[in-house]
């Protein structure tokens, strides 16, 4: 009994055998991600703009008074109509042209976008709802030849291509539009709506 608790005393105590080792294995995995063309476009739901009276007519003028002095008028003759004399002053109005004055709005978009390949491969567009701007009574402003572009100058052309920007910065852009005044026969807000599009490719 004595030798056989010996040996069980024995067996608890002695150390594991060096003879068993960690065991591991290992392997590599390729690892790839699917990324889409993506476009995100930013823009105003509503732009409420204000012209005014200083700058109009600085823009009509030459000055933000609303009073345009033509100087002094001589040798106008006085005649006589049927007992009433008359004199012609002949004032004359020379004013910058209201039919077709440009609006050019900075900044007026943003651009997103991963498309495929380097090169031009986003294209902005910017197209009218209608053909003018309604104001109050029937009044108007009529629209035309809108434009868009990037880096600052005043847009000549309907579209703007460009490489895509990726998803960090952004391509910031402008618009411009032909305005014709004749028709503003009150003063109020005059209204109407535009669509600008983004295309990824």
């Amino acid at each position: 009994m004595a030798l056989v608790a010996l040996m069980a005393a024995i067996m608890v105590v002695a150390p594991v055998s060096q003879d068993v080792q960690a065991q591991s294995a290992s392997g590599a995995t390729a690892f790839s991600i699917s990324f889409p063309n993506v476009v995100v476009l930013h823009y105003w739901s509503a732009l409420n703009m204000t012209l005014s009276t200083s700058v109009l007519t600085n823009f009509l003028i030459g000055n933000t008074t609303g009073d345009d002095d033509r100087g002094t008028k001589g040798s106008v003759a006085i005649t006589d109509n049927a007992g009433t004399f008359e004199a012609d002053a002949a004032i004359t109005s020379s004013v910058n042209s209201t039919n077709a004055i440009t609006l050019h709005i900075q900044n007026a978009w943003a651009v997103r976008a991963v498309g495929t390949g380097s090169g031009n491969n986003v294209t902005v567009s910017f197209t009218a709802s209608s053909a003018s701007l309604t104001g109050p009574n029937s009044t108007s402003i009529a629209a035309s030849n809108y434009y868009v572009g990037t880096g600052g100058a005043v847009p000549s052309a309907a579209t703007v291509s460009f490489s895509a920007p990726g998803l960090s910065t952004p391509e910031v852009g402008d618009v411009a539009l032909d305005l014709n005044l004749s028709g503003a026969g009150e003063s109020g807000s005059y209204s109407g709506s535009w669509t600008l599009q983004a295309v990824v490719t």
